[in-house]
């Protein structure tokens, strides 16, 4: 099989090991910003191949593996490496590096004999890996620079990962406490009326449909709890995703808006006939988080701008939800896609302290392979969606 490559040349070419520190810094800042650790480690523009001369290399955590290679050594089959990392586990005595000829047991008879292996663990309860790869045919051994780099970033991986795991106990504790503050009332209204039924079952129409309110509303608040876990667990939301006419869902949700709101100044354009892929109910969620941000936010007496249109050039779908608000400042624009980013810590509504909603947005939107973005510019901050699509739209005002 011929990669254009040869066996005495790495894929990932860099310089000498000295001067890929400024690479590894910026790798660990990469880290430092992102929310997941495996997608950081993996960036398309920088990610571990790129820190030392390699043929390849892979990052393990919680059973996922991302496999950065050109398919000489694993032919794009995470299975041999999975099967590595399966190996180094059972090693011992444990060691903080590996170095290892490995024979892919998986492997066909066109691959390299054998890979050498540069490996470090940096979870080892979920099973969390550090691994470089060359072919051993051909290729040198790791040098002592080399291991040294791997072992300073596999050190800054648990600093971030212990970091993050400590935040995310004290976020983790806020929202259970604030949100089973909120279980509360519609726990205690159940209780309330049911206690009525008894003695008044000429009310048992009016007071059942208050028990149906009130149960929806715990629901709701639960799923709310578990939907979060699960993203800050590291899952993608669960979709059941259909050939969808999101200019014709976002139209009706824009509706009910403005039902439910007569007061509110909202404009619209969207472009009819956008189709998409996605799953519907997931994606009006995502839209009702950015909506009800823009309604809670805005300036009083301004109004709320909702456009969608095809790009003819990407063949994407852009869709943007605009408010007036005071200026932010660049932290905390930063931040509003994070998890718990906070608000005003005097108010008493749980929803303002929390947060959480724009992270949700976020995470639908990626698990759809789409990008939300946040700008302020003139007094506008701006959140828009950008979906892969099957595009035929003209373009006709609400």
């Amino acid at each position: 099989m011929d990669h254009g490559i040869t066996m005495h040349e790495t894929l990932f070419r860099t310089q000498p090991t000295e001067a890929n520190t400024e690479k590894l810094s910026t790798l660990v800042s990469q880290l430092k910003r992102s929310h997941d650790l495996l997608a950081a480690l993996c960036e398309p523009n920088l990610n571990i191949a790129d820190l030392l001369p390699c043929d390849g290399a892979a990052v393990g955590l919680a059973g996922e593996i991302r496999l950065l290679e050109d398919g000489r050594l694993f032919d794009h089959n995470e299975a041999s490496a999975r099967q590595l990392m399966n190996e180094l586990v059972r090693k011992t005595p444990q060691q903080c590096s590996y170095q290892l000829d490995w024979q892919d047991d998986l492997g066909e008879a066109e691959r390299p004999a054998a890979i050498k292996v540069l490996a470090l663990p940096f979870d080892r309860q979920s099973n969390g890996w550090l691994c470089w790869f060359r072919s051993a045919e051909s290729a040198s051994d790791w040098t002592e620079q080399e291991v040294f780099l791997a072992e300073t970033l596999r050190h800054e991986v648990l600093e971030i990962s212990l970091a993050q795991a400590k935040a995310f106990g004290a976020k983790q504790r806020r929202l259970i406490s604030t949100l089973g503050h909120g279980l509360c009332n519609p726990l205690q209204s159940i209780s309330m009326s049911a206690a009525l039924l008894k003695p008044h079952d000429q009310r048992s129409t009016e007071l059942r449909e208050h028990i149906n309110a009130a149960s929806e509303n715990m629901l709701q608040q639960i799923q709310r709890v578990l939907e979060v876990n699960r993203l800050h667990g590291g899952e993608s939301p669960r979709l059941n995703t259909a050939p969808t006419n999101i200019s014709n869902l976002i139209a009706s949700e824009i509706s009910r808006l403005r039902n439910s709101a007569p007061q509110l100044n909202l404009q619209a354009s969207i472009d009819t006939d956008l189709q998409v892929m996605i799953d519907p109910e997931k994606m009006i969620e995502a839209f009702r988080h950015l909506s009800n941000n823009a309604i809670q936010y805005a300036t009083p007496g301004t109004p709320l701008s909702v456009t969608m249109a095809g790009n003819p050039l990407t063949r994407d779908v852009e869709m943007e939800v605009s408010n007036y608000a005071p200026t932010l400042p660049p932290e905390q624009l930063g931040s509003m896609l994070s998890p718990h980013r906070g608000g005003d810590d005097t108010t008493s509504q749980p929803s303002k302290q929390l947060g959480i909603g724009l992270f949700v947005a976020s995470r639908i939107v990626q698990a759809h392979e789409g990008h939300l973005s946040v700008q302020q510019s003139n007094g506008v901050i701006s959140f828009r969606i950008t979906l892969p699509a099957r595009i035929r739209a003209e373009v006709k005002p609400l």
